[in-house]
């Protein structure tokens, strides 16, 4: 069953350009235009964001919204397949809890490691020669709260309150289809 879990899990990554087709056919879309950097801030969290890594974070939201975007969709379709899966096989209340918790933990798994400031800046914002080598994505940290705090079964597998830095109210939570 662990292999289930880190399958799907890692199955969030690879689902971008099927979640930015999806993205673009959305019915839901706001009346009013929104700027990747609105919703850069929303995916991502602006309290996650590592502020000494980027000095200029509207330029990062711009550059890294597309990738937030397949972050989110890869991993709600990902996870919605998965708990289906579960269902399909028989599991129910608890073992059905535990293996969801166990969903996100593996994506949180997948997402965790150390690393210097030296190196996000070069990652993110390239440097000298390797500027055209930057990362469309946002760094791991913000890559894994930034999804998990948008999904609303976050809310309850974990008992996320008001008080807690990763919660969003319902309508501030990013919808992607």
């Amino acid at each position: 069953m662990k292999n289930n879990v880190l399958l799907a899990a890692v199955l969030c990554c690879a689902m971008t350009t099927v979640v930015l087709t999806a993205c673009t056919d959305n019915d839901d879309a706001p009346e009013q235009p929104v700027s990747a950097v609105d919703h850069g801030e929303w995916l991502i969290g602006e309290e996650n964001m590592d502020t000494s890594v980027r000095p200029d974070d509207d330029f990062y939201m711009y550059y890294t919204i597309g990738e937030n975007i397949a972050d989110l969709g890869g991993f709600l379709m990902a996870y919605d397949t998965y708990v289906r899966y579960l269902r399909d096989k028989g599991f129910i209340g608890e073992e059905l809890e535990l293996q969801r918790k166990r969903f996100y933990m593996a994506y949180a798994w997948l997402w965790h490691s150390r690393y210097s400031i030296k190196f996000a800046q070069v990652r993110t914002l390239g440097e000298g020669d390797h500027a055209a080598g930057k990362d469309y994505h946002s760094l791991l940290r913000e890559r894994a709260n930034g999804v998990v705090m948008n999904t609303d079964d976050w809310y309850e597998l974990f008992d996320v309150k008001e008080s807690d830095k990763l919660y969003r109210t319902s309508d501030q939570r990013i919808k992607i289809w």
